[in-house]
């Protein structure tokens, strides 16, 4: 099959694929200074040979960015943007690039793949004998079951809520919540995770989830969960993954990527999903986002050197911008670490370092730590 996700990089120097003809416009610059800069526009559905007018706009992100990249103002026109943007080596002087949503409108830059966002009912998906286990239809193809991760969210919950990447298929298809130690002669320690002699965790079913097979299948469990933990509500929703719009991700997807870039301002535009992170910055420096709605996977914003380079970052602002983690209320930070404090009703605090092992039987509520991270 196919990649079905375009990656749009644009590195300095390149000419831009349309004729030069643009708007100019009278701005004001960062340092207070008016200007006579270039505004172009871009939607979803223009044509990159277009003038970049608002009545014949560009197709993507790069082409905008290509046609100011001494300076200048790129208007997305409201609507979605799929696949990865990577710029590179853009360091206007006189007047920054600006990327943002034109005025009055709403754009969002997205990395998933197309099959399991689409609309309702979908094919992407195919159920398993495994009860509530389904698995596509088709692989990914740039997935690398090596390291089995893809990422995952529901597209239409609200509030924004992330999907567990399961490391084990054994915890994806668990029929039991919670984690108590086991040692021999425990019920279910045979069957338990053998990782963690002496003693054993069970394998636990934390939440709904994805997880990634040899062949770059995507695997997907959506049942209810059942801690009963006041002020955070389990999973009751959709469990047939066919039903619902899913974004995944693969590991290494980005949604935008800025290298050796300077004066550069993203504004007024959301940012969602992609794999590992969702904005890289790499060698970069006065960058500026502004109003920036970033619906985060793994991480919303990393920051890093390029390559073999020793230079960093230097000067990255973030101002009136919502990170969103996406953490399920289901989903608790004893569900990835071994030691925790369990925070008890009548306020009396328990450290499991220390505390005695619990039977198979015990309650979600004092097996896990409403503390989600």
């Amino acid at each position: 099959m196919a990649l079905a996700r375009e990656r749009w990089t644009l590195a300095s120097g390149e000419a831009s694929p349309r004729p030069a003809r643009r708007s100019s416009v009278l701005c004001g610059s960062t340092n207070g200074r008016a200007d006579v800069t270039v505004e172009v526009y871009v939607h979803p559905d223009g044509d990159d040979s277009a003038t970049g007018m608002p009545e014949a706009p560009l197709r993507t992100v790069v082409a905008g960015v290509s046609a100011v990249a001494a300076g200048g103002i790129v208007n997305l026109q409201g609507g979605t943007f799929y696949g990865d943007v990577e710029i590179v080596d853009i360091n206007p002087t006189s007047f920054p690039v600006v990327i943002r949503s034109a005025p009055g409108e709403h754009a969002v830059l997205e990395s998933s793949r197309p099959e399991f966002r689409g609309s309702t009912p979908n094919h992407a998906w195919r159920a398993l004998g495994t009860e509530g286990e389904y698995v596509s239809v088709k692989p990914i193809p740039e997935a690398n079951p090596t390291e089995n991760r893809v990422r995952g969210a529901f597209v239409d919950r609200h509030p924004y809520t992330r999907l567990i990447s399961y490391a084990r298929v054994e915890d994806l298809r668990a029929t039991g919540e919670t984690f108590p130690k086991l040692v021999e002669g425990d019920p279910g320690f045979e069957d338990a995770n053998p990782t963690t002699k002496p003693f054993r965790r069970p394998w636990v079913y934390m939440g709904p989830g994805i997880w990634l097979d040899a062949e770059a299948h995507v695997h997907i469990r959506l049942s209810h969960t059942h801690n009963h933990i006041a002020s955070w509500p389990d999973y009751h929703g959709e469990t047939d993954p066919r039903r619902l719009r899913i974004a995944i991700s693969p590991r290494l997807a980005t949604v935008l990527t800025l290298r050796r870039c300077s004066n550069i301002e993203i504004r007024d535009l959301e940012l969602r999903y992609g794999g590992e992170r969702t904005v890289a910055i790499r060698a970069c420096s006065n960058i500026l986002f502004d109003h920036v709605n970033v619906k985060a996977a793994s991480q919303a914003i990393r920051l890093d050197k390029d390559g073999d380079s020793f230079e960093g970052c230097d000067t990255i602002t973030l101002r009136d911008c919502r990170l969103d983690g996406g953490i399920p209320t289901w989903y608790f930070r004893s569900d990835r670490k071994d030691n925790y404090v369990i925070l008890h009703e009548d306020g009396t605090r328990e450290d499991t370092t220390s505390a005695p092992r619990r039977p198979v039987s015990a309650s979600p509520a004092t097996t896990r730590s409403p503390s989600p991270t």
